[in-house]
């Protein structure tokens, strides 16, 4: 039986815009209250983008695709909207995610060509129509809490001590502030392995970008090479970062920064972007009932410590967790 939601997004499709639909599969779903459709008509299939209006504002991912189209980013074009209700109809960019896409044989050709496609989205200077969220240190800070909220507190059912959330408050507070004063641009806000499609002509198909923000330039590359769904050994990572840093600098981006300091950002970055994330899968697996997502914790807990390693400022830190979590957390396997 069709839930009431995808009822009301299929008679919009048949009654207002007549298409002669065929069938309707549901897609895998991403880590929000966001659902996807595929529509299948004679000739052609379509992406049902379901944005309830309770929970979110569909126009900024209007303004914010309209915006790719026009710099050459391959974002999905918008066949039809329903703001009023919270549907869109989007292009559909097949099945061949990035991630599954990727293997040790073609790891630098993919990456090299979704590090340029970052590149061509950080030239985007604004969104027309749009005023994109700033990345403050408060938003920082409301989001590494979810590692202490959902994580230490809720998953772990860990009480804290006083002394405990003094040691958190201000660890937060010494990466947001530290975060803060990087270069600043245009911010994906989740540029990875599951966001990117290889399409047909050998293009690369960018997703999910409705909550893009002005926010650290490091931040989207960090997602992309320590993604929570694949890893690569360091030596990897430092490789492609090394090709963006170079690339960044030949587009005019950056001017006199080294490697070594952008390698510096690039750590501190990732700690404050795998709290938030642990945080998150923890609140996916007890609030919204998707336990699939404990999976990718080991993972990300295992970038946290690494990053972690990197800085003696946080040493406190990284030995308290490395005491809390200790027999938590299981291998990770590598590609």
């Amino acid at each position: 039986m069709l839930d009431l939601r995808l009822q009301e997004g299929l008679a919009w499709l048949s009654n207002q815009l007549r298409l002669p639909i065929d069938d309707v599969k549901p897609l895998a779903g991403d880590a929000s209250f966001r659902r996807y459709f595929r529509v299948y008509l004679p000739d052609i299939s379509y992406i049902l983008m379901d944005v309830p209006p309770s929970h979110e504002d569909c126009r900024s991912y209007i303004a914010i695709d309209q915006q790719l189209l026009k710099s050459g980013i391959r974002a999905p074009n918008i066949v039809a909207e329903n703001l009023t209700h919270g549907f869109l109809l989007l292009e559909d960019f097949g099945d061949c995610l990035f991630l599954k896409g990727v293997n040790s044989d073609n790891v630098d050709v993919l990456y090299k060509k979704a590090l340029n496609t970052l590149i061509s989205i950080q030239k985007i200077s604004t969104i027309s129509g749009y005023k994109l969220p700033l990345f403050d240190a408060n938003m920082m800070i409301r989001e590494m809490m979810l590692f202490q909220d959902w994580y230490i507190e809720a998953y772990l059912m860990r009480s804290l001590e006083p002394s405990e959330k003094e040691l958190l408050t201000n660890t937060f507070k010494t990466i947001a502030k530290k975060i803060e004063t990087f270069q600043y641009t245009l911010v994906h806000r989740d540029y990875h392995s599951r966001n990117l499609m290889v399409l047909k002509s050998g293009e690369l198909g960018v997703l999910d970008f409705q909550d893009a923000v002005s926010g650290p330039l490091v931040y989207d590359a960090l997602s992309l090479l320590k993604d929570c769904y694949v890893a690569w050994p360091r030596d990897k990572v430092l490789d492609l970062l090394g090709y963006y840093h170079s690339q960044l600098r030949a587009n005019g981006i950056i001017h006199g920064e080294s490697f070594t300091d952008f390698v510096m950002e690039f750590d501190w970055m990732g700690i404050q972007r795998h709290l938030k994330v642990i945080g998150i899968f923890s609140r996916l697996n007890l609030r919204d009932h998707k336990p699939a997502y404990l999976k990718d914790i080991p993972l990300s807990m295992q970038y946290l410590l690494e990053g972690l390693n990197q800085f003696e400022a946080l040493n406190d830190f990284r030995v308290w967790l490395k005491n809390v979590t200790m027999g938590k957390v299981i291998t990770v396997c590598k590609l």
